[in-house]
């Protein structure tokens, strides 16, 4: 599945384990190094949970688990993405019910989706969209991010995560990956917009993802992020 976002979350997260097994899996067409594609994860439950019954010699968690969504893709190269949302424990026995619908992960903390910004997201599953339609995230385009920065100001938002996925380029500008649609921001415009938005807003924290050297073969990413992250610090600096 193509990934092509640029996600601000208005606190730090963290990742939670999910040890889950495929549901419905798909063979990719266009790019022959795909080897699957699958649109549905399903966690651990029932008699798996625990060690009585364990997958491929894998026992389950200690509590049955649920997932809003997941999906994922493996590469011929060894390389496997999985991405996973709505992860919590179930709402149901035997988790306890106070626990129910939570993530015990030590510090854990859901990100209200009034306090995140969702930019130039152009490819997106029916699964997403549908979320996307439900929850109250903020959508916009590189061009709007003062616009953008005050509805997060708006919503509350203290320190801001800042996730650039570098596949949102638009592939004719730049190609850092595999994963490219057509349209995007050029390499201006996105810096434009990341160091605007560091101005009004408290930055904790930066994520850049995912290169692949053999897409870049002039080698115009790194020189490129690199001048970027400069130019991050330097407004954060001036601030």
């Amino acid at each position: 599945m193509t990934k092509i976002k640029w996600f601000l979350a208005a606190t730090t997260t963290a990742l939670a384990g999910l040890a889950a097994v495929l549901g419905v899996t798909a063979s990719a067409s266009a790019d022959p190094s795909m080897i699957l594609k699958f649109g549905t994860l399903t966690t651990v439950s029932g008699p798996y949970v625990g060690t009585a019954s364990p997958i491929r010699t894998v026992p389950g968690g200690g509590l049955p688990w649920m997932i809003t969504i997941g999906n994922g893709s493996l590469t011929s190269d060894g390389h496997l993405v999985v991405h996973v949302r709505g992860l919590v424990l179930a709402d149901q026995s035997p988790v306890p019910p106070a626990q129910q619908g939570t993530n015990p992960i030590p510090g854990f903390k859901a990100i209200d989706p009034a306090r995140c910004i969702l930019v130039n997201a152009r490819d997106l599953d029916t699964a997403e969209k549908e979320l996307l339609e439900k929850l109250p995230v903020i959508r916009t385009e590189c061009p709007d991010w003062a616009g953008a920065a005050e509805k997060l100001k708006a919503a509350g938002a203290g320190r801001v995560h800042m996730h650039l996925d570098l596949d949102v380029h638009d592939p004719e500008e730049l190609q850092a990956n595999r994963y490219t649609t057509s349209g995007g921001p050029a390499p201006e415009q996105m810096r434009s917009a990341m160091c605007g938005l560091a101005g009004p807003l408290d930055i904790a924290g930066l994520t850049i993802s995912a290169y692949d050297p053999a897409f870049d073969p002039k080698g115009d990413v790194p020189p490129l992020v690199g001048g970027l992250v400069v130019d991050l610090l330097s407004t954060m600096e001036e601030r």
